[in-house]
């Protein structure tokens, strides 16, 4: 709390966020939609900033700009479980020797699989921009897998995270299966 001056300061700061994560201008029905647009909005937001009040907070996502990585990922999750979508959060990428981390989401979308999403390695405007990638937006195990490594350890904690859709997920809902063909003397079935 070294950046409230008073108890006064913190409740009034809880209120905003509060305030702020009830009063969300949700967009979309479907859970891809909502998820896009609580990237555009945190990303037009706030910019990556070590030095910020509230930088390990939701608050430097939400209320106040200047936030790294866990404020990225706790004010994600915060509008998830506010709108019923199952969001965690994950910590991994430990560098042993510069004694740092990385945090990232996963979400369970509506077909029932989790994928991955990092705010902050999207989020590649800095200060007062509104500019965003997707390169890590619902991703499945194998493109998280090349520089996001889960740490399943942390402190005194065992972390059990839920396995990640081998794929990409696919907004449009269609489905891939093999095709085959049964010829007969007059017609084509395709199935």
């Amino acid at each position: 709390y070294e950046a409230f001056s008073s108890l006064e300061e913190v409740n009034e700061y809880g209120t905003r966020l509060f305030d702020t994560v009830e009063n969300y201008p949700v967009e979309g029905e479907s859970r891809y939609e909502m998820l896009k647009g609580f990237y555009e909005h945190i990303s037009g937001f706030t910019y990556y900033d070590l030095e910020a009040d509230f930088a390990h907070s939701p608050l430097g996502a939400l209320v106040q700009p200047g936030v790294v990585c866990e404020g990225y990922a706790k004010a994600l999750k915060l509008l998830c479980d506010n709108n019923n979508i199952p969001c965690i959060c994950v910590i991994g990428n430990f560098d042993i020797d510069d004694n740092v981390g990385h945090m990232w989401n996963y979400v369970q979308m509506e077909d029932g699989k989790w994928y991955a999403l990092d705010l902050t390695w999207d989020d590649v405007d800095g200060y007062n921009g509104d500019e965003y990638t997707e390169r890590y937006f619902l991703r499945g195990s194998e493109a998280m897998s090349a520089d996001h490594s889960p740490q399943p350890q942390y402190l005194y904690s065992t972390l059990n995270y839920p396995e990640l859709s081998e794929t990409d997920y696919d907004p449009s809902g269609s489905v891939t299966t093999p095709t085959t063909s049964t010829t007969t003397t007059s017609t084509t079935t395709t199935t």
